[in-house]
């Protein structure tokens, strides 16, 4: 299989990947560590609290910063990470559509198609890409051409899920 790197087919092999530094390793050690301190004491502030309070709730939006500087670290230190990121990113987001549909919300079915739309162009499905640009774009003008079918959309009623009793 050839890796996708920023939407563009790449051929990788072991023996290609760029060294890494001692410098960049250094720094994602340092980045590992600083996570997993704040990781420790947020599982002891959630033990302490049975609800989330705001500094909780801070400490929680400072380690996603933290991981996400950790994930551009690793990124811009190998084109392996990299491909990983982003496969792991795109099965999220067909994870995310399917919740969307199986649970018959909208608005989630709207942010994850517009994030499936780079999918479809990165893997040379063009019609896909093409038609959900058109459906995507129509859904997003549904509120200024129809409003009323906008509200039954937003409040769950026009969507219809075939499906059994299991999430």
């Amino acid at each position: 299989m050839i890796p996708l790197v920023d939407g563009v087919r790449q051929n990788v092999t072991h023996e290609e990947d760029e060294e890494v530094s001692d410098e960049t390793l250094e720094r994602a050690s340092v980045k590992f560590n600083e996570l997993n301190v704040e990781l420790e004491q947020i599982m002891v502030d959630m033990k302490a609290t049975p609800y989330l309070d705001i500094d909780l709730q801070q400490s929680m939006l400072r380690l996603i910063d933290s991981l996400a500087e950790y994930k551009d670290l690793l990124q811009q230190s190998s084109r392996t990470a990299k491909f990983w990121l982003q496969y792991i990113y795109y099965i999220d987001v067909v994870k995310l559509f399917i919740r969307a549909e199986r649970t018959g919300d909208w608005n989630l079915h709207v942010i994850a198609l517009s994030r499936m739309i780079n999918l479809f162009a990165a893997t040379a499905h063009i019609h896909y890409a093409k038609s959900a640009r058109l459906h995507l774009q129509n859904m997003l003008d549904l509120k200024n051409t129809h409003p009323w079918v906008y509200k039954q959309f937003a409040n769950g009623r026009l969507h219809t899920i075939r499906r059994s009793d299991k999430f």
